[in-house]
């Protein structure tokens, strides 16, 4: 009878491996895209924001879409914008800002963002993360949500425009915390830009309070751990484990009132001490959406990931300057 229940606890064992193997196998999956288009209000008041242009014909340059993926089982829900031009494209994964359904992704934001980097010529990505926009899941605030991200590289594989040998990455605010957290665990990203991101949680819940109540909701070992998981989401504290191969662009405000400018200054210096590829634009007046500088900000973006995505271009050698 013993050996009767070891097999039934081995067989279950089993069954749940050959389950769990069957998620992770299927992440990435692509399961459900619907395109949409914009509201005819909002081209004339782009249109008219911006004298001179046709946004009538400028959104007909890019596809966007509102996707369903699979993440580790569950369903994510986030968006595709591809130039309609036929061809091979680099791609772009952006990772947005907020938790849960705040500041999450809408079409709105992604006509007006996501789809000039599309014009740009790439396929553009984004998740919501689990447990927003109707995803399944919860947010764990840079915990295994960050799958979400990571599992965007190989639905981007089954997208026929996508050149996914030629993959940049972008992040804001939260989403820069995320940005840090998918270098560290991937080298399929060829350089990466963060714009005020999130370098060290224990920084920013001391300047935001209110975030404690929120991370208390979302990090599940928050606060019976109030230690570790805080330095698991913190680039601060393991710069090392970032590896030396995707060139990182940190864009930041120096009036950000949001997510102070030393967290884009420390990690600047800690990266530049372990040799890595990065660059630091601190822009002076800015604000946390670098509202005073969107042509420049633009500007820079672009040529970074023309120059090391596109163009596969190889980042000058960092020297060690303490030898």
């Amino acid at each position: 009878m013993r050996n009767f229940f070891n097999l039934v606890r081995m067989a279950v064992v089993l069954l749940s491996m050959i389950v769990a193997f069957n998620s992770l196998a299927q992440s990435g999956k692509l399961l459900s895209q619907k395109s949409f288009t914009v509201d005819k209000k909002i081209v004339a008041e782009l249109n008219e924001d911006h004298p001179g242009s046709n946004y009538t014909d400028t959104f007909k340059l890019a596809e966007m879409s509102k996707i369903t993926y699979q993440s580790d089982g569950y369903k994510i829900a986030g968006f595709l914008v591809r130039p309609t031009k036929p061809g091979k494209y680099p791609c772009l994964i952006y990772n947005r800002d907020g938790w849960d359904d705040t500041d999450a992704l809408t079409e709105l934001y992604v006509a007006k963002h996501l789809h000039e980097i599309a014009r740009w010529g790439y396929v553009v990505v984004a998740s919501q993360y689990r447990g927003a926009d109707g995803s399944e899941g919860e947010d764990e605030f840079g915990g295994r949500d960050v799958n979400d991200v990571l599992n965007l590289i190989p639905l981007l594989g089954k997208i026929p425009e996508a050149d996914t040998s030629r993959i940049g990455m972008y992040g804001w605010n939260r989403g820069g915390m995320m940005t840090f957290i998918a270098l560290s665990k991937t080298k399929s990203i060829d350089a990466a830009i963060v714009s005020s991101g999130i370098s060290n949680i224990f920084l920013y819940a001391a300047e935001c309070v209110p975030m404690y109540e929120v991370m208390e909701r979302l990090i599940p070992e928050y606060p019976a751990d109030r230690i570790n998981p805080f330095k698991e989401r913190s680039l601060a504290f393991w710069p090392e484990k970032m590896g030396k191969k995707t060139p990182l662009l940190l864009l930041h405000g120096s009036c950000d009132k949001y997510i102070h400018p030393s967290h884009s200054v420390d990690t600047y210096e800690k990266l530049f001490k372990e040799l890595y590829p990065v660059r630091l634009v601190i822009l002076e007046g800015g604000d946390n959406k670098l509202s005073q500088h969107k042509e420049e900000v633009a500007w820079m973006m672009r040529n970074w990931l023309n120059k090391y995505v596109r163009d596969q271009k190889k980042f000058p050698p960092i020297i060690d300057l303490t030898r």
